[in-house]
C-alpha cells in the first residue's frame, strides 16, 4: 500500500510538472515539426524507400504544418537545432536509439511527443514523463502508460497500397517481420502448407541462423521488400501467420494482411495481436487525425 501511494504521489507530481512545462514553453503556435527516427543504412530498401502507415500519416500533416524528417543515422541534431522547431515527433521504442538520444540532450526546450513503436511494458516513469504526448499503437498497451495526462491512440496502414486486389493465391503461408528470435519465424514450420515464405530484414545479429533453419525446411526467405510488392504478396497468400512474441511487433502486418483479404493467424499468447484480428482496420487518415489531435491539444495549452 505504501509503495502504491508513493507511485500515485510521483505520478501526480509528474503530471503537474508536465502542465507547468507546457505553460512555460516560449512557443505559442505549432508550425514547424521535426520527425526524428532511425533507419540504419544497412537496411537499404527501408533506408531509401521508407513508406508505411506512419509516413503516410505524417505526410498528411503537410497540409497544416511544415514537417522536417531527421534520420539519426544521417545526423545528430543538437538541442539548439531542435529548439528551432515548434514540436518534435519522436518515432521510437522506449530506451531505444532515438528515445535515448533525445532524452540525453540538455537544454531541450521544445514540446515533444513520442510515437511508441513497441510494446515494452517495463517503462521507467522518467522516460514517460519526459514527453508531453504519448501516442500508442494498440488498446492493449494503454494501461501501461495510463499515468500520463496526454495519451492518444494513433495507428494505421497505408490503404492506398494495401487493399484487396483479388489475385490468385500462390502462397500457402507467409510470415512477416525482422529475421530475429522474438519474431518466432521458426513456428511457421508447424503450420500446414507447401509454399511458405518469410519476409523480413536479414541484418539482425541472429538472422543467418534463422534463415538457415527455415531454408533447410524449404521455406523461402526474402529481405525487406517495398510496400507495393508486399501488398501483392499478401493478396496472393492464403494465410498470413504472425507468430511474434507480445513484445515483438507485428501490429501493422496484421492490419495490412486483413486489408488485403488474407486470413490471419497469431499466437494465443499474444493478446495485443489477437485484439487486431477483429474490428476496424485503421488507415493513414485516422492515424494522421490522431497525431493532430494530440498536437492541437498541446497547442491549446500553449496559447
Amino acid at each position: 500500500m505504501e509503495c502504491q501511494l508513493r507511485t500515485r504521489f510521483f505520478d501526480l507530481f509528474k503530471k503537474r510538472k508536465i502542465l507547468k512545462r507546457i505553460r512555460n514553453y516560449q512557443i505559442k503556435e505549432i508550425s514547424r515539426i521535426a520527425v526524428i527516427y532511425y533507419i540504419p543504412k544497412t537496411n537499404t530498401e527501408k533506408y531509401n524507400n521508407w513508406s508505411d502507415g506512419f509516413t503516410s500519416a505524417v505526410k498528411l500533416l503537410d497540409d497544416e504544418f511544415n514537417v522536417t524528417w531527421i534520420n539519426l543515422a544521417d545526423q545528430k541534431p543538437t538541442a539548439t537545432d531542435l529548439n528551432a522547431f515548434d514540436f518534435l515527433i519522436v518515432k521510437s521504442c522506449w530506451n531505444w536509439i532515438v528515445d535515448r538520444y533525445i532524452r540525453s540532450l540538455e537544454c531541450l526546450n521544445t514540446p515533444r511527443g513520442i510515437m511508441i513503436s513497441c510494446s515494452k511494458k517495463s517503462i521507467q516513469r522518467e522516460w514517460m514523463f519526459f514527453y508531453d504526448i504519448l501516442w500508442y499503437e494498440t488498446n492493449w498497451y494503454k494501461e501501461y502508460i495510463a499515468a500520463h495526462p496526454y495519451v492518444y491512440h494513433a495507428f494505421g496502414i497505408n490503404s492506398e497500397v494495401f487493399h484487396n486486389r483479388n489475385l490468385d493465391k500462390i502462397y500457402d503461408v507467409v510470415s512477416i517481420g525482422a529475421l530475429t528470435a522474438y519474431k518466432r519465424h521458426n513456428e511457421i514450420l508447424k503450420i500446414p502448407g507447401q509454399n511458405k515464405l518469410v519476409i523480413g530484414n536479414k541484418n539482425e545479429k541472429d538472422s543467418q541462423q534463422i534463415i538457415d533453419e527455415l531454408e533447410k525446411e524449404s521455406v523461402n526467405v526474402l529481405d525487406y521488400v517495398s510496400q507495393e510488392k508486399l501488398s501483392i504478396i499478401l493478396n496472393q497468400t492464403k494465410l498470413v501467420y504472425i507468430p511474434a512474441e507480445v513484445d515483438g511487433g507485428g501490429e501493422r502486418a496484421v492490419l495490412e494482411a486483413r486489408k488485403c483479404g488474407a486470413e490471419v493467424l497469431v499466437q494465443k499468447d499474444n493478446p495485443k495481436l489477437e485484439e487486431l484480428l477483429k474490428g476496424e482496420v485503421w488507415d493513414q487518415f485516422y492515424y494522421s487525425n490522431q497525431l493532430k489531435k494530440g498536437i492541437f491539444d498541446i497547442q491549446n495549452k500553449l496559447s
